[in-house]
């Protein structure tokens, strides 16, 4: 099976006026709900129930992601971004900045599904499937969860960590590749991933957890921060998660990674996906 996606975000220079056009046009459109306003709208519900300095450790997520892209040749901006920087960069609408959102890209991604006994015929490396799953919120913001917190994508994990296993995300996987379009939204996914308590996900920038060469690398591709073929992008971190255990990842492999974590979400915000992949068949 071949899975492929291609986006050309360029031929359309109204392309942001079109994404906004994801939210419900009679009860959230008119309140200027675009796709910048739901990031903005899950940091500033962050800031006042959880960190009021989230703007820096928000910082920390852009100028980590950007770093990591400029080992990938394929990532749209390479951009050598400090956190004080990202802090220094305008608002679009705040608490997000310019340096905490991702651009819209040209892309385009394959991906191709063999059944075991043809991938063991066909002897190469490979990504193997262990899990995959995925969940689907409520549309309407209105009746949503608090977007400080995401819900869904939490009962989405603690369903895949179960089928597969996982009792400790740390010792099970080896990198991660998150769908970080805001980078608030990658320190959402460390709660809801189980990688810290609800209001501590600041904790893992701190001590540099997920940084390239960290205990657990999140992003090592740089991200959606750095690349985002809108429609392909979830795609692309399955791709990438599928080069880490395949050890083909280039400039921005991490050294000895056997199982990945691959993280997808669409829509408005109601919708995730997980896989998680093996360098083994076992």
């Amino acid at each position: 099976v071949l899975a492929t996606g291609v986006q050309k975000v360029s031929e359309n220079i109204e392309a942001q006026q079109v994404l906004n056009t994801a939210v419900d046009p009679l009860t959230d459109r008119p309140l200027g709900i675009g796709a910048i306003a739901v990031g903005a709208m899950q940091a500033s519900a962050y800031y006042f129930k959880y960190n009021r300095r989230i703007e820096e450790y928000m910082a920390l997520v852009a100028s980590k992601n950007r770093i990591n892209a400029l080992r990938n040749p394929v990532s749209h901006l390479q951009i050598r971004l400090t956190p004080e920087e990202a802090l220094m960069s305008p608002y679009l609408i705040w608490p997000i900045k310019l340096a905490d959102s991702c651009p819209s890209s040209d892309g385009a991604v394959s991906v191709v599904m063999v059944s075991d006994r043809a991938a063991k015929r066909i002897g190469n490396a490979h990504a193997w499937v262990k899990a995959v799953d995925y969940i689907a919120d409520t549309y309407w913001f209105g009746t949503k969860s608090d977007p400080a917190d995401w819900t869904n994508l939490a009962l989405l994990a603690r369903r895949i960590y179960r089928k597969a296993g996982v009792r400790d995300p740390y010792r099970f996987f080896d990198v991660m590749e998150l769908y970080d379009a805001f980078s608030i939204q990658e320190i959402l996914e460390y709660e809801a991933l189980n990688l810290a308590p609800p209001g501590q996900g600041t904790r893992l920038l701190e001590e540099g957890v997920t940084e390239f060469h960290g205990q657990l690398p999140v992003n090592p591709s740089g991200g959606v921060l750095s690349s985002n073929p809108v429609g392909v992008t979830g795609l692309w971190r399955f791709a990438e998660a599928a080069l880490q255990v395949m050890g083909r990842a280039g400039e921005h492999q991490v050294k000895g990674v056997q199982r990945a974590l691959a993280h997808a979400w669409g829509g408005a915000l109601q919708f995730h996906a997980l896989a998680i992949l093996s360098s083994s068949p076992e």
